[in-house]
Order: structure tokens, then sequence, then C-alpha cells
């Protein structure tokens, strides 16, 4: 019998997955513009119907740990691939990060004590935590890759004890909430997701579930004073959307599968767009309709993005792939 895995792994990718990522990446978008211009109009919290995209990160978690099993799940038990797996993962994350940042810490926009650099440069730091949580969630899978029983041991305890401490509300250090903190849940109903996919022919309907609890949840959200306890609400809605994306065949509108490309580019170049906005609004007395302030702000950024992905990213991901032999 084949492995449907095989089935799925016949495109180059799921576009609807990047569709999906982009989808996330444009709420975060919002969500951070809309609180700019909250704070330009000298308000609390958000503008406009957006105060919930800050869900685009619960959505990105479980995309983050699906793509890896569905990639990286034929390698487990294999310690040949380690350093694929690794530079694969290194390549991702770093090379994109270090052009953000560099300019930031020449600029006097980050810290420029050594220690901190250094910090920040490796994404040890929590200013980076979206990050930094992915790194974390690399290193727990990888250890299946050298040992395909340790690895899977260390995800069941990992995802183990991080249930029993949000469920029984378990206090702890920030180190011991980083590490076992409700954001390991996402990535593990993300690889969960992936499986299920390998294994069950998942209807379009029970994509459909998903995406009406999510549209549910943002409904409400304004409603829940709450957001930390809320937002794993979103991920667990995202789970059966996520897990049936690969067996949905319809037509993908190739704009958003291009932001979904480019949506890390989209996120990093929030930090020092996003910065620089907050502070231009300290010194702006007056404030032109809020809707045409949010549409400039939220479209200025993504272009930005949207250029240091043409220019940068994806010139710089190709220069870092191995060459094929």
């Amino acid at each position: 019998m084949q492995d449907k895995s095989d089935i799925i792994q016949s495109g180059s990718k799921i576009e609807l997955l990047q569709v999906l990522r982009a989808l996330a990446a444009m709420l975060v978008l919002l969500f951070h513009c809309s609180g700019i211009v909250a704070r330009m109009k000298g308000v609390e919290g958000h503008v406009g119907p957006f105060g919930f995209g800050y869900c685009g990160v619960d959505l990105f978690f479980p995309i983050s740990g699906f793509i890896i099993a569905h990639v990286h799940w034929k390698d487990r038990g294999h310690p040949d691939t380690f350093f694929k797996y690794f530079w694969r993962r290194v390549r991702r994350v770093y090379p994109l990060y270090w052009v953000i940042l560099v300019p930031m810490v020449v600029l006097g926009a980050g810290s420029r004590d050594t220690v901190t650099v250094a910090v920040d440069f490796l994404l040890l730091r929590r200013v980076t935590w979206t990050l930094t949580y992915e790194l974390l969630f690399y290193a727990i899978f990888a250890l299946s890759i050298l040992h395909r029983g340790l690895g899977l041991l260390a995800l069941v305890l990992w995802g183990s004890v991080s249930v029993f401490r949000l469920v029984f509300r378990v206090p702890g250090s920030s180190f011991e909430d980083f590490i076992f903190g409700a954001f390991t849940i996402e990535f593990l109903l993300g690889v969960l997701a992936a499986r299920l996919a390998a294994t069950v022919r998942l209807s379009w309907g029970f994509g459909v579930i998903g995406g009406l609890l999510l549209t549910c949840l943002a409904a409400i959200d304004h409603l829940v004073p709450d957001k930390d306890s809320f937002r794993l609400a979103y991920s667990f809605a995202a789970f059966p959307l996520i897990a049936a994306l690969p067996y949905i065949r319809m037509g993908v509108p190739r704009l958003w599968v291009f932001l979904g490309d480019a949506s890390y580019s989209i996120f990093l170049c929030q930090v020092p767009f996003l910065a620089a906005a907050a502070r231009l609004s300290s010194r702006v007395s007056g404030l032109p309709w809020w809707p045409l302030t949010l549409i400039s702000i939220a479209g200025a950024n993504l272009f930005v993005g949207v250029v240091v992905y043409l220019a940068i990213e994806r010139p710089l991901s190709k220069r870092c792939a191995p060459k094929a032999k």
C-alpha cells in the first residue's frame, strides 16, 4: 500500500499552506499596525477589527510543526541526514535575520553591548521570542533524526509536561515557561496534523470545520479579556484546516502563494519598520482618517517586506542552498 505521505509530497510545496502562511503574516502585520495607529490617536488597544491579529503567530507555529514533520519525518533515525537538516534550518532562519539585525545595531536601534549583540546574533534572547521558539522546536525534533526512539520520547515528554503545566497551572521560572509553554503544544499540533494527513485521506469538509472554528474565535475574540489563555484555541481550531490542506484541490491565487513565500521577510521587516513608526507616532499631533493611516503604514511595511524578499531573501536562499551533485 502506498504511503499517503508520498501522494502529499508529489508537489514541490503545498500551495494552500503558503496561502495560510500569508494570511497569518497579514494578521500579525495588521495587529501591530493597528496598535501603532491607536497610539497615534491617543487611545489604548487597536483600531479597527484587527485586535485578534495576534493569532497569526498561533497559526505560524502549527504550520511550522507541520512543515518540519512533513519534510523530515522520513529522516528520523538516519543520523547521516542530520547535517543536511541542520543546515537547511540554519539557512532558513539566520542569514536574513542577520541582514536585518546588523543595520539595526549599526544605526543604534538595538543594543550595542557586546554580550547582548552576541546573544541577539544567535537568537538566544526572548526579544526575538518567536524565532527562539522555532529554534527550540528544531532542536527537539533533531533528536529524532539522531535516534528515532530517543526523539519520539523527547517529543512525547516535551508535550506531556507542557500540557500538564498548562492544565494544572503549574508555576515556574521564565526559563521553564519558555521550554514548556503553550507554544510547545502549538508546534506539536502541527506535527500531529502532518501525521494525520500522511495516514488518512481527509475530505475538504474537515478543513471547512477548521476554517469555521477560526472565524468564530476571531468573532468573539474581543469578548475575551485573557488573550494568553485564549490563543491556544486558535491553534486547536487550525488543526483540522492544516491537516486537510494537502487534500483540498482548488485554484490558488498566485499573489497569496507569493506572499506566503515572502512571509518570513514580511515578518522580520516589521521589527525595524514598526519601531520607526512608533517613534514617529510620538511626534504626530494630528491624525488623518485612521483607516487611511492604517492602510498606508501596513501597505508600506508590506512593500518593504516584499522588496526584501525579492532582493535579499530569495537570492540569499538560492546562494546558501546546497549545489546539486
